[in-house]
């Protein structure tokens, strides 16, 4: 006798119909899979660990420190925070933030973080300084998708 129930490829609710002589008024539709590509992952930018940690810290500690307000934290911790992943200015932005709070809770780390703070900040500067002479109502979202 087996301990373990033999599991089939049938959905549970059409085989407890079946099992009870009830009709099923609906039907499963069967998930169509998208062919898997493989990738190649020179092609990904390599992966930064300080801004793992800072991203981190950004939505984990520092966007405490900006707003009171559950309201306002909320937005910086979901709108701003996932707007950040998909923009290169609204990210360095965010990690230079995030870098100078961290001054303050790894004080050994300081002039470090400090640094960090100032290069993103003057990196993310130069890059949108070009768009900013230029803004108007129909390119004003490239301000935020700088890439």
């Amino acid at each position: 006798m087996d301990v373990y129930p033999q599991y089939d490829e049938n959905f549970p609710s059409r085989r407890n119909c079946v099992k009870h002589g009830a009709r099923c008024d609906y039907t499963f539709a069967t998930p169509q899979q998208e062919p898997v590509q493989a990738l190649n992952i020179d092609s990904f930018p390599s992966l930064n660990l300080l801004d793992l940690e800072l991203f981190h810290n950004f939505t984990t500690a520092t966007l405490a420190t900006l707003c009171v307000d559950s309201a306002c934290r909320n937005t910086w911790k979901n709108a701003i925070a996932r707007r950040a992943t998909g923009s290169y200015f609204v990210m360095r932005a965010l990690l230079s933030v995030s870098a100078a709070h961290m001054t303050k809770q790894k004080p050994e780390r300081k002039n470090h973080h400090i640094s960090y703070a100032i290069a993103n900040h003057d990196d993310t500067s130069r890059q949108v300084s070009s768009i900013m002479t230029q803004i108007h109502s129909e390119n004003l979202e490239d301000l935020i998708d700088v890439e």
